[in-house]
């Protein structure tokens, strides 16, 4: 073995001009092949995340109408059984169900004080997600989180609980918020009172319907401003209560509903959209018009790029091979002195295997050090742009270990299965030749 690492040895000194010039194209070829699959990867990344961050692309809406056989809008309740079914959907990321009854105003008695409210009260159906992915990627520029700032989220068989608006809760006295934690209160509507309601939870005023700028108000004032303006209920009641007030309180009180739908991934939207169609007539919202065009240019953009991709392996491969072959050529009376020698068939394919891997060795250590600072420039260079459109990737053009180690692993198969191949051919013509002429 020591003799055969010595001439593998011995072959790189004595051809160190063919050796050279393999290196410096199998250099150059790898750094523009690692490159070019860099840059195609990251901009597939790149586009396919800015469809994938539209999450009004992805969002299905369920309304409790439909259209009668006269065209008409008529009332029709969303099937809970159909909620169900969707929420173990394999193409469904979360679904939000939201109740609301519009109509009288109510008050909220509260810490002694009878707080006057609006005419909304909105419920969350506490079996499935109480916020939107959409509602909670705008808090933190589409990086998931929850609008909770104290407190808990409503949990399955939760009941008489509500979530409070943060600037509701400061408006009336309670600078920590999380001092209102565990009270309760009464939301009453006409002759109808609903007691101990109990508060688990304080979500962000980014999400909050009582505007920050009553926050500076006496409690008068701020009584005054929420029954004038008429703003959204500063609470989020569990659904039991709103199934309640309904039953109880009919007069000038419409029931709404609607359920939204957040799809795993926008190439599924249209396929989601058409299982919910065939389930239901409730009326269904989608930009699925927008959806499609989305879906439609991902999909040329990912053709468009795996033309190039081939093309550069293409031309990889072939760059490769000429090197190969031209090293070989350059080598051949190398060879022939072997075999005249009588070096076995074994032998000289491990000597050449040898002298390859001596020289692969420094070429994979230089390729890989000069693209990997090519790479962290470009990210350098491209990262404020890419960030402003797509903020959750992060170093995306430079090259992941999995890439770096499939192409070298590739090159050095492809390289020694060639010489290899070329070593063995050269033999079996030589032995035939030399049999031929004895």
């Amino acid at each position: 073995m020591k003799k055969m690492l010595w001439i593998s040895k011995k072959i790189n000194q004595r051809y160190k001009k063919s050796t050279r010039n393999f290196s410096i194209g199998m250099i150059l070829s790898s750094i523009m092949v690692l490159l070019l699959i860099s840059i195609s990867i990251a901009t597939n990344q790149i586009f396919s995340q800015i469809s994938e961050d539209n999450l009004d692309a992805k969002e299905i809406r369920i309304f409790n109408t439909k259209k009668d056989d006269f065209g008409n809008t008529v009332p029709s309740e969303i099937d809970r059984q159909l909620l169900v079914s969707m929420n173990i959907h394999p193409d469904i990321d979360q679904i939000v169900h939201q109740t609301q009854l519009l109509g009288e105003p109510y008050s909220i008695g509260i810490d002694g004080y009878d707080i006057q409210a609006g005419i909304y009260i909105n419920g969350i159906d506490v079996d499935y997600h109480s916020f939107t992915k959409k509602e909670r990627s705008n808090l933190t520029s589409n990086v998931m989180n929850s609008p909770i700032i104290s407190g808990r989220d409503f949990e399955s068989l939760d009941t008489k609980k509500a979530l409070v608006d943060e600037n509701f809760a400061i408006s009336i006295g309670y600078e920590q918020v999380s001092s209102i934690l565990g009270k309760t209160f009464t939301l009453s509507m006409g002759a109808v009172d609903i007691t101990q309601i109990e508060i688990i939870g304080v979500y962000t005023y980014q999400l909050g319907t009582v505007p920050t700028f009553l926050m500076s108000y006496n409690l008068v004032d701020f009584q005054n401003d929420i029954l004038v303006y008429g703003y959204n209920s500063p609470f989020l009641y569990s659904d039991d209560i709103i199934q309640e007030m309904r039953l109880l309180v009919t007069d000038e009180t419409t029931y709404n509903e609607r359920a939204i739908i957040d799809v795993k991934y926008i190439k599924r939207v249209i396929n989601v959209y058409e299982w919910i169609d065939g389930q239901v007539d409730n009326t269904l919202s989608s930009i699925l018009q927008e959806t499609q065009k989305m879906v439609d240019q991902m999909s040329i953009v990912i053709i468009l790029l795996s033309i190039v991709i081939i093309a550069i392996v293409l031309i990889s491969l072939l760059s490769i091979i000429s090197h190969t072959l031209a090293k070989l050529i350059a080598q051949r009376h190398f060879l022939r002195m072997l075999i005249l020698m009588g070096y076995s068939f074994k032998q000289i394919i491990l000597i050449y295997t040898l002298e390859l891997l001596y020289v692969m060795m420094k070429i994979i250590v230089i390729y890989t050090t000069i693209t990997y600072l090519f790479s962290l420039i470009i990210e350098f260079l491209l990262k404020p742009s890419y960030q402003v459109l797509v903020p959750s990737l992060n170093n995306v053009f430079i090259l992941a270990p999995i890439y770096w180690a499939s192409y070298t692993l590739s090159i050095i198969i492809l390289t020694s299965t060639m010489i290899m191949s070329i070593t063995a051919v050269t033999l079996i013509r030589f032995n035939r030749k030399k049999a031929y002429l004895q």
